[in-house]
């Protein structure tokens, strides 16, 4: 069976906008031959835990289609698993290769539930694997998990010697980031810290206003799910 994408509604102070969530991979061909590698492929695995050195991070991912040598975890992980601080896992049905393209849910673990997020995810069935339509998630610290098991080695960079004795000349980089860059990097670490914050203040009891806590450059819309009418700020 095929399950068309959801739709969703957003809001945001009054301004109203529909969008398919899954648009970026609505384009032609067969993704059974036009993935790509999954991104950052390594400790996605269940039994890795989250590395403060490397942070990885789903955030700034391209959507679309990816293949990867581990399915999809498909149960409620702990926090600090998969290599980042809320992972993030597959709910739903992994489809028959007869079933097409499906749209199913991802889910964000937190602090006292398995699912306080939720992100749209499609799938195809390749008949030897399986391939996945990803979105970029919300935060640096949430990833999505792949596998159970699997090896936690972050990748290194190892620097060739040479015996040479020919004399070389070395060219200083001259790259130097552009305001605009730099301004955004700055924005997105101040708004993932204050968002923790709140998180940490919100799981322990306290309710403080999202706006108490969050710049309002911080606060991204309410999404609300018009099959079940659930509404989420993250």
């Amino acid at each position: 069976m095929k399950i068309a994408p959801s739709v969703y509604f957003l809001g945001v102070f009054g301004l109203v906008t529909y969008v398919e969530s899954t648009y970026y991979c609505s384009g032609s061909g067969d993704p059974c031959t036009q993935a790509s590698t999954l991104f950052e492929n390594y400790a996605r695995t269940e039994n890795c835990k989250h590395d403060g050195v490397h942070s990885p991070c789903d955030r700034y991912i391209t959507p679309g289609w990816y293949v990867t040598d581990n399915p999809i975890l498909d149960q409620c992980p702990d926090l600090l698993s998969c290599g980042a601080v809320y992972p993030v896992w597959f709910n739903g049905s992994l489809p028959t290769s007869g079933d097409g393209i499906v749209t199913e849910k991802l889910c964000k673990t937190g602090f006292f539930d398995c699912c306080t997020r939720t992100y749209d995810i499609q799938i195809k069935n390749c008949g030897t694997h399986y391939v996945y339509c990803l979105p970029a998630l919300d935060a640096c610290p949430e990833r999505i998990c792949f596998g159970t098991n699997g090896s936690c080695e972050y990748p290194t960079t190892t620097t060739p010697t040479t015996t040479s004795t020919i004399p070389t000349t070395t060219t200083e980089s001259k790259y130097v980031p552009s305001k605009d860059y730099n301004e955004r990097k700055n924005k997105n670490e101040r708004c993932d810290k204050a968002k923790l914050r709140f998180l940490v203040m919100n799981s322990s009891g306290h309710r403080p206003l999202l706006k108490a806590i969050l710049p309002l450059s911080c606060i991204s819309s309410p999404v609300i799910n018009t099959t079940n009418q659930d509404t989420q700020f993250i």
